[in-house]
């Protein structure tokens, strides 16, 4: 109740009291747990998971908190082998493997992360994001039949899904299957007018299919609900040279570079003054804080 109630410090303060009072209470232990993982204090928790476990939790959970927190403290090659080693006894466990994926994607091994995202879609095919994960892979490692195939796959699925038609799409363009492509990023921006992805990837796929007027119209027709003046300027002059109309492009960006009056474009770069998390997506709060 004090938690629920945004008093934190009093929620802590009293988990800690009834964990201490009550050391073999699993769901004491379990919730002390929890709310160590709440509040990034990753060193606490690990030893709190590995209470938990010994006390005989068999919540999957469990096991990905304990492993979470052993990832958090530095012991990046231990936690990966331990989490190995508990869906090969445990069988597969949605956090665990999402895990896995997760960290061979920090560490840049896109085919070990492709293997977890893979086993998701399998096992779990009902959550949308692991198909959009997975996608992104194999466009990374340039596979384009691959990710097409994949997408047919997503799209039984998960037929009426926006995100899952978009890079359908974009399966189709890289695959330089630009009639499907166009099929679909225009029924996508029939239905969703707003969808800027969509506009941008019907743009660039009349382009790739040399269909220059088609694009020119869509670009002055739609073109300023997305795009600022001074890119839809940018994107006119692509458009005229691809035409070979030198001068008009050339005046094009000219309207950019040497602007009439007060109208100036200055390049900002904004600094948010924080690195990455060096190892996880997920950025605790004790990193954070100890950033700030």
């Amino acid at each position: 109740a004090q938690f629920w109630d945004h008093r934190f410090l009093e929620a802590k303060r009293s988990a800690e009291t009834l964990a201490a009072a009550y050391p073999e209470h699993l769901p004491i232990q379990f919730f002390w747990g929890e709310l160590l993982i709440q509040y990034g204090d990753f060193e606490r928790a690990k030893t709190q998971w590995e209470k938990v476990l010994a006390l005989g939790s068999s919540a999957p959970r469990a096991r990905y908190y304990f492993i979470r927190s052993l990832h958090e403290t530095g012991a990046h090659a231990d936690a990966v082998h331990q989490a190995k080693e508990m869906i090969a006894l445990h069988g597969p466990e949605k956090d665990l493997m999402r895990f896995l994926a997760q960290d061979a994607t920090v560490r840049e091994a896109p085919q070990n992360a492709l293997h977890w995202y893979r086993l998701l879609t399998r096992h779990y095919p009902e959550e949308i994001s692991y198909w959009l994960e997975t996608s992104k892979i194999y466009q990374q490692l340039g596979n384009v039949a691959e990710n097409t195939a994949l997408m047919e796959e997503a799209k039984k699925h998960h037929p009426k899904n926006q995100k899952i038609a978009m890079e359908m799409a974009n399966a189709h363009r890289l695959a330089g299957q630009l009639d499907q492509a166009n099929r679909i990023y225009r029924r996508l921006l029939k239905t969703y007018p707003h969808h800027q992805d969509a506009f941008t990837g019907l743009f660039e796929t009349l382009i790739a299919d040399k269909r220059l007027d088609e694009a020119l119209h869509l670009l002055e027709n739609q073109g300023a609900d997305f795009l600022s003046d001074y890119e839809m300027a940018f994107q006119r002059a692509r458009i005229h040279a691809d035409m070979g109309q030198i001068k008009a492009s050339r005046a094009y960006i000219q309207q950019v570079a040497i602007p009439e009056g007060k109208n100036h474009y200055l390049p900002i770069l904004l600094y948010h003054g924080l690195s990455l998390n060096p190892r996880s997506t997920l950025l605790s709060v004790a990193y954070f804080d100890e950033q700030l």
